[in-house]
């Protein structure tokens, strides 16, 4: 887990979960990483509505709720 109390945002946290295949942002600061998910029932998105704490337009899980991402394979074309 890699907790940022000021400048967490979306991005940040998918950069920090580099090599991984999912990240998550809970509490406002909090970034989690993983290669696989728990078999957790999915929550209504209005369950995650703190705003980041880098970016307060983003949102950034809530209490006891994550905001789940899955890293996409991503490459250019020359």
């Amino acid at each position: 887990m890699h907790r940022d109390k000021r400048g967490m945002t979306i991005a940040k946290c998918k950069a920090l979960c580099h090599g991984n295949t999912y990240y998550g942002l809970e509490n406002k600061h909090e970034c989690f990483c993983g290669k696989s998910l728990r078999k957790y029932k999915k929550q209504p998105e209005s369950a995650c509505k703190m705003p980041c704490s880098g970016n307060r337009a983003e949102k950034c899980g809530g209490h006891w709720r994550i905001s789940g991402y899955k890293i996409m394979n991503e490459f250019n074309i020359f």
